[in-house]
C-alpha cells in the first residue's frame, strides 16, 4: 500500500526573510514615488513661478516704453519720478487712443510679504482713484536705475535717481530679487517717445509731436 505525504511547506525563517524583503521593496518604491511627486510638485512651481516673472516683465516694458515726457503748464521738468526704489510716470493706455495714466511702480506688502506692484491712475480721475495690481507676489526687493547725462554736457552713466529733468533716461533698469529660487533676468527698457517742451503726443503715429 502506497502512503501519500503531505507537500513541505514554507519554513517560519524563510517566512521571515520573505517578508523582510517586501517590506525593504515597498519602503523603496514608496520612498522613490514619493521623491518623484515632489520633483514634480517642484517642477510645476518653479514653471508656475517663471511664468509670472515674464509675464510681469513683458507688462512692465510696455508700460515703461510707453513713458510719456509731458510738461505740465508752468513747470520746468517732466512728469517723471524716478527713485532707486519706486518710479512714477505718465504713460498712454496700450488701446492707443491717446489717453493718459499716471503709473507708479514700488514694492509694497501684500499679506505680509513684499510684492512687486503697479498702481494705474487716470490722469485727469480723481485723487485714490487708482488701480493697484499685483504684478510679481513674494519678492525680496526692488531697485531701479536710469541711464543718462545728467545734464545736456555730461557723459551719460548709471543713475539711483532721475527726477526733475527735462528729459527721460535713455535706459531704464528694474531689478528684482525673488524668492523661491526663481530668476528674474535684469530688464532694460528704452522709453520709445522722446519730447521737447512744447510737445503733445499724438496717438496715430504713436510719437510727440511739437517743438524741440
Amino acid at each position: 500500500m502506497k502512503i501519500m505525504r503531505a507537500k513541505d511547506g514554507f519554513t517560519l525563517l524563510e517566512m521571515l526573510v520573505a517578508m523582510t524583503l517586501m517590506v525593504l521593496l515597498s519602503v523603496a518604491l514608496f520612498g522613490g514615488l514619493h521623491l518623484g511627486t515632489q520633483i514634480w510638485r517642484r517642477s510645476a512651481t518653479l514653471t508656475v513661478d517663471t511664468n509670472a516673472v515674464r509675464k510681469a516683465q513683458m507688462l512692465l516694458a510696455s508700460e515703461i516704453a510707453r513713458a510719456y515726457p509731458e510738461f505740465g503748464s508752468g513747470q520746468s521738468a517732466i512728469a517723471f519720478d524716478g527713485e532707486a526704489h519706486t518710479m512714477s510716470f505718465l504713460t498712454t493706455f496700450a488701446s492707443g487712443d491717446g489717453a493718459m495714466r499716471l503709473v507708479q511702480i514700488s514694492a509694497d506688502e501684500n499679506d505680509g510679504n513684499l510684492a512687486l506692484v503697479q498702481t494705474s491712475t487716470p490722469e485727469l480721475a480723481p485723487h485714490g482713484a487708482g488701480q493697484r495690481d499685483i504684478l510679481l507676489p513674494g519678492i525680496g526687493a526692488l531697485a531701479f536705475s536710469y541711464y543718462g547725462g545728467a545734464d545736456s554736457n555730461a557723459e551719460p552713466a548709471w543713475h539711483d535717481r532721475w527726477t526733475n529733468r527735462m528729459v527721460l533716461p535713455s535706459l531704464i533698469r528694474v531689478s528684482v530679487e525673488t524668492k523661491r529660487g526663481v530668476k528674474w533676468p535684469v530688464l532694460t527698457v528704452t522709453p520709445e517717445i522722446e519730447a521737447g517742451v512744447n510737445c503733445r503726443f499724438d496717438p496715430l503715429t504713436d510719437f510727440c509731436q511739437g517743438l524741440e
